[in-house]
């Protein structure tokens, strides 16, 4: 090989960094005191009805039909039964802390590297290095769950401009090794 064509085409190196999660179990408010930010419904209590959607969207992530204490429902789309009722005050919690078939979104993110060391003299090398965090720019809200049932946003996760992790940055570097 020509020796031009051998320079650029040696030291090369590639690496990545991927993370495919699914999403964390959502917890109800008693968790959500003790600091923890994943929480159930405030307000709300399950009626038993499994709040799971075949297709969650960010304006409606699960099931958001709501039994009111006078007896009509709020949120509920056509043959919906209410998967949660309003929590009346001083009541004690009798359900399990967590929901685990009630998911907030999955994470799916992608960091990779490429480099090239390219040798100068003997004793000196040149590495041009490019990183890139979140090299998909795929946007993340596993943070923004509105579960207030008393709120005209309820099962809503916030819009674009909310994600929770940060958009795609690319870092160059050059490093000189002697």
């Amino acid at each position: 090989m020509p020796s031009a064509l051998r320079y650029m085409a040696s030291g090369w190196q590639i690496s990545a960094l991927v993370r495919l999660q699914s999403g964390m179990p959502m917890a109800y408010p008693s968790n959500q005191q003790s600091g923890n930010p994943i929480a159930y419904p405030t307000g709300g209590a399950p009626t038993g009805v499994n709040p799971n959607l075949d297709h969650p969207t960010l304006d409606r992530w699960f099931n958001t039909c709501t039994l009111l204490a006078n007896g009509s429902t709020r949120g509920c789309q056509a043959g919906e039964q209410p998967a949660w009722t309003v929590r009346q005050p001083y009541t004690e919690q009798q359900w399990s802390s967590y929901f685990g078939n009630l998911r907030l979104p999955r994470i799916d993110n992608l960091d990779m590297s490429v480099m090239k060391s390219n040798k100068i003299t003997e004793r000196v090398n040149l590495i041009f290095r490019t990183d890139f965090l979140n090299a998909t720019n795929t946007p993340e809200f596993y943070s923004g769950l509105n579960l207030d049932v008393n709120s005209a946003n309820f099962g809503h996760i916030a819009g674009v401009t909310d994600q929770s992790n940060l958009p795609r940055v690319i870092q160059m570097s050059l490093k000189l090794q002697f």
